[in-house]
């Protein structure tokens, strides 16, 4: 039988059934708070949001935080359930360009994705920490949960927005799960130009502007928002939004004063990142 694991995603209750085997890409979840170091951490201002796809290439990743007390000094995947400490297994120190790291862990790696550790992740034992010089033991950590359902994700630059962008170096990472109950997301940016004055759901695809479909600037506490949207929603996810997000033709734009237009868009894609 089964062991059935539950865990937050953003907060949202979620049961997930590992298995043994790999499907063509597994997605995976993680979001980052002080409240997941097992140490007293002098920062507790500080988010982030990780999207993970395991497929037979390895483990792509895209993490991003804010509200540090400092610049990233370090940062890992380590090997341990939550509540406990473990051993660095990879190094993601050099993946990041500010407070954004993508990149791929791959078995051929100096620090390989070796067939123990992916059955370590499978069954949430493994986690990410950012490590500053104000919390050299960790100031965030995020354990590393499959999701149930359907996986998708987003990285969002200035570059996808469709007029021009003034003063940006805004990044983002978001990570969406869509279930029976709707559709789970956990978004952080950072970089911006100024706080967030909206952020919304929109239908378009890549290259092309749309329509609000779900507003989510409630949702943001500072600049990480978590929720569920539903069908029971005031603006619902019907069936046929649905479609439109299996067919990769929704984004999320953030919008602030310097940019009403929208300043970093995520287009919403599948989970193979």
């Amino acid at each position: 039988m089964k062991r059935v694991l539950s865990y937050l995603f953003g907060g949202i209750a979620l049961l997930v059934a590992p298995s043994c085997s790999v499907s063509p890409t597994d997605h995976l979840t993680a979001s980052l708070t002080a409240a997941q170091e097992v140490h007293t951490v002098d920062s507790y201002t500080a988010t982030g949001t990780g999207s993970f796809a395991l497929t037979e290439a390895g483990l792509a990743f895209n993490i991003t935080v804010e509200g540090l007390s400092g610049s990233i000094a370090a940062a890992h995947f380590h090997n341990a359930p939550a509540g406990a400490n473990g051993g660095v297994v990879r190094t993601i120190t050099g993946d990041f360009a500010g407070n954004t790291a993508s990149g791929l862990w791959t078995s051929a790696d100096e620090e390989p994705l070796t067939n123990a550790l992916i059955a370590e992740l499978r069954a949430g034992n493994l986690y990410v920490n950012i490590h500053t010089v104000a919390n050299g033991a960790g100031e965030i950590r995020g354990q590393v949960y499959l999701g149930e359902g359907t996986g998708f994700k987003a990285a969002f630059t200035a570059e996808q927005e469709n007029h021009p962008v003034t003063d940006s170096s805004g990044t983002g990472t978001g990570s969406f799960t869509l279930t029976e109950a709707g559709l789970a997301f956990n978004i952080t940016v950072e970089g911006l130009s100024g706080s967030i004055a909206a952020a919304h759901f929109h239908n378009a695809p890549a290259g092309a502007d749309g329509g609000v479909v779900r507003t989510i600037t409630g949702d943001f506490a500072g600049n990480t928002a978590s929720g569920l949207w539903t069908s029971a929603d005031t603006e619902p996810l019907t069936d046929a939004l649905i479609a439109e997000l299996r067919a990769g033709n929704l984004y999320v734009n953030i919008h602030t004063a310097a940019n009403g237009a929208g300043e970093i868009r995520g287009q919403v894609g599948g989970s193979e990142l």
